[in-house]
């Protein structure tokens, strides 16, 4: 039986890992100097940077670095390495001429160090390492399944993301929110006619979540056929609207006024029902959108100790 082989990567000593950082300060420099170009690299329609082949959300400084290439070069923010292109299949390729972007990631390793009391130890430690990807723009011969296939994949991550960013529990069964436990229930996405219909559905329930004590605070004791309990649900309705259109899917529109006929009666008993459940809405999209931001900086936080861990050795 042969020993298996460590896979091998280079060691950037601290002047070149300073160099690294350097590069990308004066990346984030150049796009700053546009400022209307780096007002729109975050008002635009551009998607969260994610890898075309995995499926992950680029973050960290990759995910600025992409931002900033994606809304340069006018191009999908799905990215791939040359290798993972040529994965694609027979025909698909990078095309002539085309530019990669860098990015950068850390490799774990073993480092034998001397502890306090004057013996060796090994300790995991991470060094920063460059790699390079391409936007799925670049690449040609992909069939019009693999195009839809990623169009597809961009707007569900994010929907993704902002679901997993509030760590609900999740349990099998029709969709709804339980309250007084704090979970939700879904199907599993096959019972839906489509991915997006999937997620509209669960930033439904997810919107309800938001009404919890702990969360925005709603009125969320009504039964139904109570005029409490249609409100709660124009308010979920209305902020998986707004998180749809965040996320970029299809919200069917016609379904969303379909269900508003339902409540037509509270609107017209009360005038300013529409503008409290708007607002209400607006604080529940909000809170979920802020929430994910919250989770990515904490996320951030922890990849920033890591890196000065690195520098004190």
């Amino acid at each position: 039986m042969t020993a298996k082989r460590k896979r091998s990567f280079k060691k950037y000593n601290k002047k070149e890992r300073e160099d690294i950082y350097q590069t990308i300060t004066d990346q984030v420099i150049e796009a700053m100097q546009d400022a209307e170009g780096w007002k729109q690299t975050w008002t635009g329609d551009s998607q969260f940077p994610s890898n075309a082949r995995t499926g992950k959300l680029y973050n960290g400084i990759n995910t600025l670095l992409l931002f900033i290439a994606s809304h340069k070069r006018g191009c999908k923010n799905q990215w791939i390495t040359f290798k993972q292109a040529k994965e694609l299949g027979e025909g698909v390729h990078v095309k002539k001429g085309s530019k990669s972007e860098k990015i950068v990631f850390y490799k774990q390793y073993e480092k034998e160090i001397t502890n306090d009391a004057g013996e060796k130890e090994t300790k995991e430690t991470f060094t920063i390492q460059w790699s390079h990807v391409f936007s799925v723009s670049d690449l040609e011969g992909l069939t019009q399944e693999q195009v839809e296939e990623f169009e597809q994949e961009e707007r569900h991550l994010e929907a993704q993301k902002l679901i997993d960013d509030m760590g609900l529990e999740l349990r099998s069964g029709s969709p709804s929110y339980t309250p007084s436990k704090d979970f939700i229930r879904m199907p599993e996405s096959s019972a839906f006619q489509s991915l997006d219909a999937y997620y509209t559905t669960y930033l439904h329930e997810l919107s309800h979540a938001t009404g919890h004590e702990k969360r925005c605070d709603r009125e969320m004791s009504g039964t139904f056929g109570k005029p409490s309990y249609a409100r709660e649900e124009l308010i979920a309705e209305l902020s998986s609207a707004f998180l749809s259109k965040k996320c970029g899917l299809n919200s069917e529109v016609e379904n969303h006024a379909s269900y508003l006929n339902s409540w037509i009666k509270i609107l017209k008993e009360d005038k300013r029902a529409i503008f409290k459940a708007s607002s209400q809405a607006r604080k529940a999209s909000d809170y979920i959108i802020e929430n994910s931001i919250k989770m990515e900086q904490e996320r951030e936080k922890k990849r920033e100790s890591t890196q000065e861990e690195e520098y004190s050795l």
